[in-house]
Protein backbone atom coordinates (compact mmCIF):
# COMPACT_ATOMS: atom_id res chain seq x y z
CA UNK A 1 0.00 0.00 0.00
CA UNK A 2 1.51 3.33 -1.04
CA UNK A 3 1.36 6.06 1.84
CA UNK A 4 -1.66 8.30 1.52
CA UNK A 5 -0.04 11.39 3.28
CA UNK A 6 2.25 12.27 0.39
CA UNK A 7 2.50 16.29 -0.10
CA UNK A 8 0.98 17.45 -3.37
CA UNK A 9 3.55 19.40 -3.81
CA UNK A 10 5.90 15.85 -4.18
CA UNK A 11 3.64 14.52 -6.54
CA UNK A 12 3.41 17.56 -8.76
CA UNK A 13 7.07 17.44 -8.15
CA UNK A 14 6.97 13.86 -9.90
CA UNK A 15 4.57 14.72 -12.92
CA UNK A 16 6.98 17.37 -13.89
CA UNK A 17 9.51 15.66 -13.49
CA UNK A 18 8.22 12.96 -16.23
CA UNK A 19 6.34 15.78 -18.35
CA UNK A 20 9.67 16.36 -21.24
CA UNK A 21 10.23 12.39 -21.45
CA UNK A 22 6.17 11.56 -21.90
CA UNK A 23 6.30 14.24 -24.89
CA UNK A 24 9.44 12.86 -26.40
CA UNK A 25 7.90 9.28 -26.13
CA UNK A 26 4.17 10.70 -27.50
CA UNK A 27 4.44 9.04 -30.83
CA UNK A 28 4.29 5.25 -29.00
CA UNK A 29 1.68 6.36 -26.25
CA UNK A 30 -1.56 5.67 -26.46
CA UNK A 31 -3.16 7.12 -23.25
CA UNK A 32 -1.99 8.36 -19.91
CA UNK A 33 -3.31 7.02 -16.90
CA UNK A 34 -3.69 9.31 -13.87
CA UNK A 35 -2.59 6.91 -10.90
CA UNK A 36 -0.43 8.70 -8.17
CA UNK A 37 -3.32 8.84 -5.69
CA UNK A 38 -4.29 6.36 -3.37
CA UNK A 39 -4.12 2.24 -3.60
CA UNK A 40 -3.43 0.79 -7.01
CA UNK A 41 -3.32 4.80 -8.42
CA UNK A 42 -7.23 4.76 -8.28
CA UNK A 43 -7.56 7.88 -6.51
CA UNK A 44 -9.87 6.25 -3.92
CA UNK A 45 -9.22 4.16 -0.48
CA UNK A 46 -8.68 7.41 1.86
CA UNK A 47 -6.25 9.47 -0.08
CA UNK A 48 -5.92 12.72 1.52
CA UNK A 49 -4.44 15.20 -1.24
CA UNK A 50 -7.14 17.26 -3.41
CA UNK A 51 -7.56 16.06 -6.39
CA UNK A 52 -8.81 18.94 -8.47
CA UNK A 53 -4.98 20.30 -8.09
CA UNK A 54 -3.28 17.15 -8.67
CA UNK A 55 -5.64 16.51 -12.22
CA UNK A 56 -4.95 20.24 -13.27
CA UNK A 57 -1.44 19.96 -13.01
CA UNK A 58 -0.95 16.28 -15.15
CA UNK A 59 -3.10 17.97 -17.85
CA UNK A 60 -1.60 21.40 -17.78
CA UNK A 61 1.83 19.10 -18.07
CA UNK A 62 1.64 16.62 -20.75
CA UNK A 63 0.69 16.67 -24.15
CA UNK A 64 -2.86 18.34 -25.21
CA UNK A 65 -3.33 15.67 -27.57
CA UNK A 66 -2.83 12.89 -25.22
CA UNK A 67 -5.64 11.07 -23.56
CA UNK A 68 -6.08 10.77 -19.80
CA UNK A 69 -7.75 7.87 -18.38
CA UNK A 70 -9.19 8.57 -14.10
CA UNK A 71 -10.65 5.48 -12.55
CA UNK A 72 -14.46 6.54 -11.96
CA UNK A 73 -16.74 9.09 -13.48
CA UNK A 74 -16.34 11.08 -9.79
CA UNK A 75 -12.49 11.49 -10.44
CA UNK A 76 -13.01 13.83 -13.94
CA UNK A 77 -15.88 15.72 -12.18
CA UNK A 78 -13.62 17.67 -9.91
CA UNK A 79 -12.91 19.54 -12.87
CA UNK A 80 -15.58 22.19 -13.44
CA UNK A 81 -18.13 21.33 -15.76
CA UNK A 82 -17.00 23.98 -18.59
CA UNK A 83 -13.09 22.98 -17.98
CA UNK A 84 -12.29 22.80 -21.63
CA UNK A 85 -9.58 19.89 -20.45
CA UNK A 86 -12.67 17.73 -19.98
CA UNK A 87 -12.36 16.78 -23.26
CA UNK A 88 -9.44 15.18 -23.10
CA UNK A 89 -10.70 12.73 -19.87
CA UNK A 90 -11.33 9.30 -20.47
CA UNK A 91 -11.88 6.48 -18.18
CA UNK A 92 -9.83 3.10 -16.97
CA UNK A 93 -12.61 0.85 -15.57
CA UNK A 94 -10.81 -1.91 -13.74
CA UNK A 95 -13.51 -3.90 -12.31
CA UNK A 96 -15.13 -5.56 -15.65
CA UNK A 97 -17.66 -8.17 -15.04
CA UNK A 98 -20.23 -10.41 -16.79
CA UNK A 99 -23.05 -8.16 -14.47
CA UNK A 100 -22.90 -4.69 -13.15
CA UNK A 101 -21.02 -3.74 -9.96
CA UNK A 102 -20.06 -0.73 -7.53
CA UNK A 103 -16.97 -0.74 -8.66
CA UNK A 104 -17.45 -0.13 -12.06
CA UNK A 105 -16.21 3.24 -13.59
CA UNK A 106 -19.56 4.64 -13.84
CA UNK A 107 -20.90 2.30 -10.80
CA UNK A 108 -24.38 0.30 -11.63
CA UNK A 109 -27.02 0.80 -13.98
CA UNK A 110 -29.36 3.22 -11.84
CA UNK A 111 -26.34 5.58 -11.17
CA UNK A 112 -26.28 9.27 -12.82
CA UNK A 113 -22.79 8.45 -13.22
CA UNK A 114 -23.46 5.27 -15.28
CA UNK A 115 -25.64 7.89 -17.23
CA UNK A 116 -22.64 10.36 -17.65
CA UNK A 117 -20.26 7.40 -18.71
CA UNK A 118 -22.93 6.20 -20.96
CA UNK A 119 -23.62 9.83 -22.57
CA UNK A 120 -19.49 10.49 -22.62
CA UNK A 121 -17.24 7.25 -23.84
CA UNK A 122 -17.91 7.85 -27.71
CA UNK A 123 -15.77 10.68 -27.44
CA UNK A 124 -12.86 9.31 -25.53
CA UNK A 125 -10.49 6.23 -24.43
CA UNK A 126 -11.99 3.67 -22.72
CA UNK A 127 -9.60 0.68 -20.97
CA UNK A 128 -10.92 -1.82 -18.93
CA UNK A 129 -9.59 -5.34 -16.84
CA UNK A 130 -11.31 -7.57 -15.27
CA UNK A 131 -10.38 -9.34 -11.49
CA UNK A 132 -7.54 -11.12 -11.22
CA UNK A 133 -8.41 -14.82 -11.30
CA UNK A 134 -7.82 -15.12 -7.30
CA UNK A 135 -11.04 -12.69 -7.08
CA UNK A 136 -13.45 -13.85 -10.13
CA UNK A 137 -12.83 -16.63 -12.62
CA UNK A 138 -15.38 -18.06 -15.42
CA UNK A 139 -16.99 -14.90 -16.15
CA UNK A 140 -19.25 -15.00 -19.20
CA UNK A 141 -17.98 -13.40 -21.91
CA UNK A 142 -21.45 -12.18 -24.18
CA UNK A 143 -22.17 -9.93 -21.35
CA UNK A 144 -18.43 -8.87 -21.01
CA UNK A 145 -18.55 -8.65 -24.98
CA UNK A 146 -21.85 -6.40 -24.62
CA UNK A 147 -20.15 -3.77 -22.41
CA UNK A 148 -17.40 -2.65 -24.16
CA UNK A 149 -19.58 -2.13 -26.70
CA UNK A 150 -21.96 -0.10 -25.03
CA UNK A 151 -19.02 2.16 -23.31
CA UNK A 152 -17.19 1.81 -26.49
CA UNK A 153 -14.25 0.80 -24.94
CA UNK A 154 -10.93 1.21 -26.94
CA UNK A 155 -8.82 -1.22 -25.14
CA UNK A 156 -8.47 -4.17 -22.82
CA UNK A 157 -6.45 -5.87 -20.86
CA UNK A 158 -5.34 -9.50 -22.10
CA UNK A 159 -3.76 -10.66 -18.62
CA UNK A 160 -5.85 -10.21 -16.20
CA UNK A 161 -8.21 -13.57 -16.16
CA UNK A 162 -5.97 -15.20 -19.37
CA UNK A 163 -2.19 -14.56 -19.06
CA UNK A 164 -1.65 -13.89 -15.19
CA UNK A 165 1.35 -16.00 -13.78
CA UNK A 166 -0.17 -18.42 -10.52
CA UNK A 167 2.02 -20.33 -7.87
CA UNK A 168 2.45 -23.77 -7.40
CA UNK A 169 -1.05 -24.50 -7.53
CA UNK A 170 -1.19 -23.35 -10.66
CA UNK A 171 -2.11 -26.86 -12.13
CA UNK A 172 -4.60 -28.12 -9.54
CA UNK A 173 -6.44 -24.88 -9.97
CA UNK A 174 -6.66 -24.96 -13.80
CA UNK A 175 -8.29 -28.48 -13.50
CA UNK A 176 -11.21 -26.89 -11.27
CA UNK A 177 -11.59 -23.79 -12.88
CA UNK A 178 -10.45 -21.70 -16.14
CA UNK A 179 -8.81 -18.22 -16.84
CA UNK A 180 -12.49 -16.50 -18.11
CA UNK A 181 -10.62 -15.10 -21.30
CA UNK A 182 -10.05 -18.76 -22.10
CA UNK A 183 -13.33 -20.00 -22.08
CA UNK A 184 -14.41 -17.75 -23.99
CA UNK A 185 -12.40 -19.15 -27.08
CA UNK A 186 -15.37 -21.83 -26.98
CA UNK A 187 -18.32 -19.53 -26.09
CA UNK A 188 -19.97 -19.18 -29.68
CA UNK A 189 -21.32 -15.74 -31.08
CA UNK A 190 -23.67 -15.45 -33.94
CA UNK A 191 -25.11 -12.70 -36.41
CA UNK A 192 -28.31 -13.33 -34.32
CA UNK A 193 -27.17 -13.05 -31.60
CA UNK A 194 -25.24 -9.78 -31.65
CA UNK A 195 -28.06 -8.35 -34.03
CA UNK A 196 -30.45 -8.82 -31.27
CA UNK A 197 -28.54 -6.97 -28.75
CA UNK A 198 -27.46 -3.68 -31.64
CA UNK A 199 -24.36 -4.97 -31.14
CA UNK A 200 -21.70 -3.71 -33.77
CA UNK A 201 -20.34 -6.48 -36.23
CA UNK A 202 -19.04 -6.49 -40.10
CA UNK A 203 -21.14 -8.92 -42.00
CA UNK A 204 -18.67 -10.19 -43.81
CA UNK A 205 -16.48 -10.98 -40.64
CA UNK A 206 -18.63 -14.87 -40.63
CA UNK A 207 -18.15 -15.38 -44.17
CA UNK A 208 -15.14 -17.11 -45.12
CA UNK A 209 -13.09 -16.78 -48.71
CA UNK A 210 -15.26 -19.87 -49.84
CA UNK A 211 -18.56 -18.10 -48.97
CA UNK A 212 -19.54 -20.81 -46.36
CA UNK A 213 -20.12 -19.14 -42.77
CA UNK A 214 -17.13 -18.97 -40.10
CA UNK A 215 -18.04 -20.53 -36.61
CA UNK A 216 -17.20 -17.64 -34.16
CA UNK A 217 -16.36 -17.29 -30.52
CA UNK A 218 -16.59 -14.25 -28.19
CA UNK A 219 -13.17 -14.08 -27.62
CA UNK A 220 -12.46 -13.54 -31.60
CA UNK A 221 -15.56 -10.83 -31.51
CA UNK A 222 -13.93 -8.68 -28.71
CA UNK A 223 -10.37 -9.19 -30.08
CA UNK A 224 -11.51 -8.14 -33.43
CA UNK A 225 -13.99 -5.55 -32.68
CA UNK A 226 -12.11 -3.81 -29.62
CA UNK A 227 -11.61 -0.50 -30.61
CA UNK A 228 -12.59 0.58 -34.39
CA UNK A 229 -12.69 -1.61 -37.17
CA UNK A 230 -13.00 0.25 -40.35
CA UNK A 231 -14.11 -0.88 -43.78
CA UNK A 232 -14.10 0.90 -47.25
CA UNK A 233 -17.54 0.18 -49.22
CA UNK A 234 -17.16 1.93 -52.46
CA UNK A 235 -14.73 4.72 -54.06
CA UNK A 236 -16.04 7.23 -57.06
CA UNK A 237 -14.12 9.10 -58.98
CA UNK A 238 -14.62 12.12 -61.51
CA UNK A 239 -12.91 14.59 -63.47
CA UNK A 240 -13.85 18.21 -64.53
CA UNK A 241 -10.85 19.99 -65.93
CA UNK A 242 -8.03 20.46 -63.87
CA UNK A 243 -9.98 18.82 -60.64
CA UNK A 244 -10.61 15.19 -59.58
CA UNK A 245 -12.96 14.37 -56.95
CA UNK A 246 -12.45 11.17 -55.24
CA UNK A 247 -16.06 10.20 -52.95
CA UNK A 248 -14.59 7.23 -49.82
CA UNK A 249 -17.71 5.70 -48.09
CA UNK A 250 -16.55 4.25 -44.91
CA UNK A 251 -18.36 2.33 -42.18
CA UNK A 252 -16.74 1.79 -38.73
CA UNK A 253 -17.93 -1.69 -37.47
CA UNK A 254 -15.65 -1.46 -34.41
CA UNK A 255 -16.79 -0.49 -30.65
CA UNK A 256 -15.43 3.48 -30.44
CA UNK A 257 -14.62 5.93 -33.18
CA UNK A 258 -10.34 5.97 -33.82
CA UNK A 259 -9.74 8.17 -31.05
CA UNK A 260 -5.89 7.36 -30.72
CA UNK A 261 -4.92 8.19 -34.14
CA UNK A 262 -3.47 11.62 -35.18
CA UNK A 263 -4.88 11.67 -39.23
CA UNK A 264 -6.99 10.01 -41.83
CA UNK A 265 -6.58 11.19 -45.72
CA UNK A 266 -7.18 10.64 -49.36
CA UNK A 267 -3.92 10.13 -51.00
CA UNK A 268 -2.47 9.84 -54.23
CA UNK A 269 0.42 7.86 -55.22
CA UNK A 270 3.00 7.62 -57.98
CA UNK A 271 4.46 4.69 -60.07
CA UNK A 272 6.77 4.23 -56.72
CA UNK A 273 3.88 4.21 -54.50
CA UNK A 274 5.23 7.78 -53.11
CA UNK A 275 2.57 10.00 -51.19
CA UNK A 276 2.49 12.86 -54.08
CA UNK A 277 -1.30 14.65 -52.33
CA UNK A 278 -3.13 14.23 -49.35
CA UNK A 279 -6.57 15.23 -48.50
CA UNK A 280 -8.16 15.04 -45.36
CA UNK A 281 -10.57 12.51 -45.71
CA UNK A 282 -13.05 13.24 -42.63
CA UNK A 283 -12.99 13.95 -38.94
CA UNK A 284 -12.00 10.98 -36.60
CA UNK A 285 -14.74 12.03 -34.45
CA UNK A 286 -17.07 11.10 -37.37
CA UNK A 287 -16.15 7.61 -37.64
CA UNK A 288 -18.31 6.56 -34.45
CA UNK A 289 -19.08 3.02 -34.10
CA UNK A 290 -22.23 1.85 -36.64
CA UNK A 291 -21.20 5.09 -38.60
CA UNK A 292 -21.50 5.42 -42.23
CA UNK A 293 -19.67 8.20 -43.86
CA UNK A 294 -19.44 9.32 -47.46
CA UNK A 295 -15.91 11.44 -47.39
CA UNK A 296 -15.40 13.73 -50.41
CA UNK A 297 -12.25 15.96 -51.68
CA UNK A 298 -10.82 17.41 -54.89
CA UNK A 299 -7.11 17.72 -56.23
CA UNK A 300 -6.74 20.36 -58.08
CA UNK A 301 -3.39 20.99 -60.35
CA UNK A 302 -1.29 19.10 -61.89
CA UNK A 303 -1.63 15.19 -60.42
CA UNK A 304 -0.29 13.63 -64.16
CA UNK A 305 1.97 11.62 -62.09
CA UNK A 306 -0.62 10.02 -60.05
CA UNK A 307 -1.63 6.31 -60.59
CA UNK A 308 -3.22 5.61 -57.85
CA UNK A 309 -5.27 6.51 -55.08
CA UNK A 310 -5.78 5.18 -51.76
CA UNK A 311 -6.50 5.91 -47.78
CA UNK A 312 -4.40 6.63 -45.34
CA UNK A 313 -5.01 6.38 -41.45
CA UNK A 314 -2.36 7.49 -39.47
CA UNK A 315 -1.33 7.44 -35.55
CA UNK A 316 1.35 10.09 -33.73
CA UNK A 317 4.48 7.70 -34.70
CA UNK A 318 3.03 8.02 -38.64
CA UNK A 319 2.69 4.13 -38.53
CA UNK A 320 -0.54 3.57 -40.75
CA UNK A 321 -3.33 1.40 -40.21
CA UNK A 322 -5.16 -1.29 -41.79
CA UNK A 323 -8.64 -1.25 -43.19
CA UNK A 324 -11.06 -4.19 -42.78
CA UNK A 325 -10.69 -4.89 -46.87
CA UNK A 326 -8.76 -7.12 -48.31
CA UNK A 327 -6.48 -4.50 -49.98
CA UNK A 328 -2.79 -3.98 -51.11
CA UNK A 329 -1.19 -1.93 -48.27
CA UNK A 330 1.99 -0.01 -49.22
CA UNK A 331 3.64 2.30 -46.93
CA UNK A 332 0.73 2.72 -44.40
CA UNK A 333 -1.78 3.43 -47.31
CA UNK A 334 -4.74 1.07 -48.28
CA UNK A 335 -4.40 0.80 -52.38
CA UNK A 336 -8.21 1.52 -53.35
CA UNK A 337 -7.95 1.95 -57.21
CA UNK A 338 -6.33 3.28 -60.38
CA UNK A 339 -6.43 6.44 -61.35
Amino acid sequence: WAREDVEEEQIMRHIDQLENVIARNRDVIYAFQAGYLGPWGEWSGGAKQDRKTILSHLLDNIPENLPVQVRYVWIKNVLDKYDMRRARVGYHDDYILDEPHQWNSGAKDDSPYYEQLTEETPYFTVDGEMPWVDDRCNLLGFPIAKRLAKHHFTSFSIEHNYKEKRGKDKEKWARENSYSIERWKTEPVTPEMLTENGMPFNPEWFAGTDGKAIERSCYEYIRDFLGYHISAKNAEISKAGRFTEIKLKLINYGFSAPHSMKSCDIVLLDKDNNIIAARPACKLSELQSGNEVTCETYFDGDISAAVRFGFSLRDYGNKGARLANDCEFINGVNILGEL
